[in-house]
Order: C-alpha cells, then structure tokens, then sequence
C-alpha cells in the first residue's frame, strides 16, 4: 500500500525547492530566468555570429529583462531583487562593451 502522506509530502518539497528564493507570486520566475540564459546563449549563436547585430540583440534581450526584474522583483528578500537587478546590468555591460569593441 502507497503511503499517500509521504508522497504528498515529497511533492510538496519537490515543489518548494523549485520554487527555491522567488515570493509564493512569482513562483514561476524559475522558468523566466532558463527562457533568459537559453535566450542569450543557444539563440544568440545562432543570430548572425561575429556581427554587430548579435551583440546588439543581445543588448535589447539584456535590457527587456532588466525591465522585467526591475518591475517584477520576483524574489522574497528585496536585497535579492537588488542583486538580480545588478546582475542583470552586469551582463548588458558586457554585451555593450562587446559591441563598442566589434567597431
């Protein structure tokens, strides 16, 4: 006989842990950020590779996801919210640096 409390109960902590640092609100915040990394490493190889036009898609992905944490703050802690937010600038530095180094 399966015993229904433990698998409730794992479920629930399966749960929980994706969920991981996000508010009960934005728990599906975990899919944004694997739409964000694969965005900016799997599309973007494909984007016209060694141009300027692949650091400048990357820049308008960057800056459509600083908008999005910015106006979401998806995390429970705010200094989290701010340390995503941070990160977010970080890596459109790169991308634009990358930019102004390709001309």
């Amino acid at each position: 006989m399966v015993d229904v409390c433990a698998f409730v109960s794992c479920n629930v902590l399966l749960f929980i842990s994706f969920r991981g640092s996000y508010s009960p609100k934005h728990w599906y915040f975990e899919i944004v950020e694997t739409a964000r990394r694969l965005l900016l490493t799997a599309v973007l190889s494909v984007v016209n590779p060694s141009t300027s036009q692949q650091s400048v898609f990357a820049c308008f992905i960057s800056l459509a996801f600083i908008k999005l944490y910015s106006s979401c703050k998806p995390y429970s802690d705010p200094y989290d919210n701010y340390l995503a937010e941070i990160g977010q600038y970080q890596i459109f530095l790169t991308f634009f640096f990358t930019l102004i180094l390709q001309n």
